[in-house]
């Protein structure tokens, strides 16, 4: 395929610019993750990964159903040409912010409340109240957000996150940096605070960019029509991701106590709980940047065939998309799994954190296949079914969450982490399959990527047997790896558009 039919394709495109901002913003935060770690510790650590589902909440609330209806409703505009696309941009933000300034007053007013009696860790109350800060300003980032990609323009969105970065972790080396100056404690509040800085400096290199972009926006265009048009697309999108982000902050909520049932102190499940949450997982969701990147591009291209009636359109890049996700799954657990072991030795000097990534990778395809069917089925406008969806496999996972880790210890959380996105996946992939014609050529791509990936393990092991260096050899078989996956299946690849 030459290079012009490769950047002619919007979906291939959009996906690079995000994946490519992903990476280099996800490089930049574990890397200072680590470095972070060591300063504040494991259980202060495991302290700030508390509060992060209380903000998804929030956000929850009034930001992301906002983003993608405001994504979708933009899409749509295009089509009919009906000039309404700033229009639903304008009335989605006004809504957003209205309901964001009551979601800011009121964590901020029982912050006290949520710590005690919710998060169970009175410490939080001080960076629940900081955090708060931030809520307002994220629900501009949000719909600003959705308004570029409904244009298909990803380059804006990109550059916010790696600004948003940026910005956050310079902040809290400043912060760091004058705490050591002067002998003073070094606590979670110092990264709370850097990531509301981030934040905001995000926002508004976006709002920055809306008035070079001459964007028109009249106030005098927020009215009823248009904002019960996108309550009625953003609220089941909100309804589920907040109760998905209520059952997913309560399951964070009961790991540090079942294990503490498991036989850990406090101190030390908050510190397992740290490294698990804010090292282990964020390292294998790492290579995830590209289906997310994917994902975001898809819902609109989704949503525009579906308002063309473009059935065949709908089935190919449905099919497509799950085959890329599986080869690129079958890829990522692959490494994790052989390499899981030097990864955590080389990067935090220890064997159980190696053995966490080891197995964690094996969930690769499965959280690939989710994201990539809960776009897919929303962009279709079926919201209900994935909000449906995440509610049953969340009890399920609370369930394992509470039979499980007390008799197994963190394994046991690996485990229900596990089972719990397989049994997501596999819910999704069923309601699909009534909704979308499935080619059979998936079963036959995942049948290709097993044995590839069985016999390019034993060929690449036999290759490089004779090297001791481990971050050489894990690069050397990364670098086999990618290119044999590339030459196999190029054609799957590049075949979306």
């Amino acid at each position: 395929m030459n290079i012009s039919t490769i950047t002619g394709n919007k979906i291939i495109k959009g996906t690079f610019i995000l994946t490519l901002s992903s990476f280099i913003s996800r490089i930049i935060g574990f890397l200072f993750r680590i470095f972070l770690t060591g300063k504040i510790g494991a259980e202060a650590l495991g302290i700030i990964q508390l509060i992060f589902p209380i903000q998804i909440i929030c956000c929850s609330i009034c930001g992301f159903g906002f983003e993608n209806a405001i994504s979708k409703l933009t899409a749509e505009s295009k089509i009919y040409k009906d000039n309404s696309k700033n229009t639903y941009f304008i009335n989605g933000v006004f809504i957003s912010f209205l309901i964001s300034i009551i979601v800011m007053f009121f964590t901020f007013s029982f912050s006290k409340i949520i710590s005690n009696r919710y998060i169970l860790e009175p410490r939080c109350n001080v960076l629940l109240k900081i955090m708060s800060i931030s809520i307002p300003i994220s629900s501009i980032h949000y719909c600003i957000y959705g308004y570029y990609l409904g244009h298909r323009n990803t380059k804006i969105p990109a550059i916010s996150q790696i600004v948003e970065q940026i910005v956050r972790v310079l902040s809290i080396c400043i912060f760091i940096f004058i705490a050591d100056m002067y002998n003073y404690r070094i606590t979670p509040s110092y990264v709370i605070t850097g990531t509301v800085i981030g934040e905001t400096s995000a926002t508004i290199y976006c709002l920055l960019m809306l008035r070079k972009s001459k964007v028109s926006l009249n106030p005098e265009d927020i009215n009823k029509s248009n904002i019960k048009k996108i309550l009625s697309l953003s609220t089941p999108l909100s309804l589920n991701r907040l109760l998905s982000s209520i059952l997913q902050s309560f399951q964070n909520i009961l790991i540090p106590n079942m294990l503490i049932i498991y036989g850990l102190t406090n101190s030390e499940s908050l510190g397992v709980y740290g490294i698990v949450t804010g090292i282990v997982i964020p390292l294998v969701f790492f290579p995830s940047a590209i289906i997310h990147s994917f994902c975001l591009m898809i819902l609109p291209t989704i949503s525009e065939a579906n308002s063309r009636k473009n059935n065949s359109k709908i089935n190919f890049a449905t099919n497509k998309s799950i085959e890329l996700c599986i080869i690129f799954g079958v890829f990522c657990s692959t490494i994790f799994y052989n390499y899981g072991n030097v990864i955590g030795e080389l990067l935090l000097n220890s064997n159980d954190v190696g053995k966490y990534v080891s197995l964690l990778g094996l969930i690769c395809p499965f959280i690939y296949i989710s994201a990539i069917l809960t776009s897919i089925i929303n962009g279709l406008g079926h919201t209900g079914i994935t909000f449906l969806i995440n509610i049953i496999t969340s009890v399920i996972q609370i369930f394992l969450i509470v039979t499980v880790i007390p008799k197994y210890g963190v394994l046991g959380f690996i485990y229900a982490f596990i089972i719990g996105n397989f049994i997501n996946s596999s819910i999704l992939f069923v309601y699909t399959k009534t909704k979308i014609k499935i080619s059979a050529s998936i079963i036959y791509t995942l049948i290709l990527s097993v044995v590839t990936t069985l016999f390019i393990s034993n060929f690449a092991n036999l290759v490089l047997s004779c090297v001791g260096n481990k971050i050489i050899k894990i690069g050397c078989h990364f670098c086999i790896y990618t290119i044999w996956y590339c030459v196999i299946f190029r054609k799957k690849i590049f075949q979306l558009g």
